[in-house]
């Protein structure tokens, strides 16, 4: 094991490629705001939005939100990649965002969503960064199809997160958060800020305000389906199906936790570093939700990471 401190972060991991990681590989990022394209992209019966952002023949990476989240949560990410020369495929999954609803959620099915969103838009390989749920699919689908995800990067999350407590009291709440409904999205942004003492306010209302619809009453409710996400956490994967494609990818992933992760313990950050290769980078200052609480250090070990693979 290797451990040691790099511009604040804790860096641990048995990889001696990837653990001399170093900043000065890093492109300069381009003076020019990336351009933005939007896809609607039907994989079967499901209607599925995507964010395009960068230039069309740049090398791709997918970027897949957690449970609850949609593609504009992560801008700061999308952003700053493409401005760095990447073209980024912020993909809604089924039953978030503005992709459509759907009756079955489970991590194989995803994966397949994503695999057919990269068919029709003429993707044969790409990288991918998957936070919580995202990193799940990203998993199951890297190890189905390596020939087609490069290289997978996690964030906060590990096989044994979806077994945790935390994780299956989510179901329950989400089923609550179906019905909630606001008068404002200031009203809605006090109630998460208040939930996430990490969470930047200017991160967290760009989170709300993509992630409210309007009803009929005029009241505000959310896009995801929470009746049914649950389904994702008790029957959509197990542990043992994670261990399995994470056992299985063809290149050691990179995981980027936070320090105050509810799912991704230092112990469990250790344990999946161990079994897998994996370089295991901590945010300090931060827990779960990395795209309201800390992006820009998000874009720095995502950085670092992909300079020492060339």
């Amino acid at each position: 094991m290797v451990e040691r401190e790099q511009t604040g972060w804790s860096v641990h991991g048995r990889s001696t490629r990837r653990n001399d990681m170093t900043a000065t590989a890093r492109p300069a990022p381009r003076s020019t705001a990336p351009a933005v394209r939007a896809h609607e992209v039907r994989v079967g019966a499901l209607r599925l939005h995507v964010r395009d952002v960068g230039e069309p023949d740049a090398l791709v990476v997918v970027v897949l939100h957690g449970i609850m989240g949609h593609a504009r949560e992560w801008d700061p990410v999308v952003e700053a990649l493409a401005s760095r020369g990447r073209r980024v495929l912020a993909i809604e999954q089924r039953g978030h965002g503005r992709s459509d609803h759907a009756g079955t959620y489970d991590a194989r099915s995803m994966a397949a969503d994503v695999l057919g969103v990269l068919d029709v838009l003429g993707v044969r390989r790409a990288d991918l960064v998957g936070h919580s749920m995202g990193g799940m699919i990203g998993m199951v689908l890297a190890a189905a199809h390596p020939e087609r995800i490069r290289h997978l990067a996690l964030l906060d999350v590990v096989p044994d997160a979806i077994a945790s407590p935390d994780a299956h009291e989510l179901a329950a709440w989400m089923a609550q958060l179906a019905e909630a409904r606001y008068t404002s999205v200031d009203e809605a942004v006090a109630v998460w800020l208040a939930g996430d003492p990490f969470a930047h306010p200017v991160h967290m209302r760009r989170y709300v305000e993509h992630c409210l619809r309007e009803e009929p009453d005029g009241q505000l409710a959310w896009r995801f389906d929470g009746a049914r996400l649950g389904r994702f956490v008790t029957d959509g994967v197990s542990a043992e199906q994670l261990w399995d494609a994470a056992l299985r990818l063809s290149e050691p992933p990179l995981l980027v936790r936070g320090e105050h992760s509810p799912f991704v313990t230092h112990d469990a950050a250790v344990t999946f570093a161990d079994r897998t290769g994996a370089c295991v980078v901590t945010i300090p200052h931060a827990a779960h939700d990395l795209g309201v609480e800390r992006p820009e250090a998000v874009v720095v070990a995502l950085d670092e990471d992909w300079a020492a693979l060339r």
